[in-house]
């Protein structure tokens, strides 16, 4: 989940897919400050693991 000016969005992304690579969320518009947020989270009712070694907020 991004927290952006319009809301919550949610990306649902599989990091198996591309072998440990960067993936790209996507481009949002945050809220002006230094609170941004974004959260991680395995949204299924079926066995897993969540595990992210970093998330990195670029400014374009």
């Amino acid at each position: 989940m991004v927290a952006t000016t319009t809301g919550n969005r949610t990306v649902y992304v599989d990091q198996r897919a591309t072998g440990g690579q960067w993936r790209t969320l996507g481009t949002f518009a945050l809220p002006a400050g230094d609170a941004n947020r974004v959260a991680v989270s395995r949204w299924r009712s079926t066995g897993g693991l969540v595990i992210a070694d970093a998330v990195r907020l670029t400014r374009v």
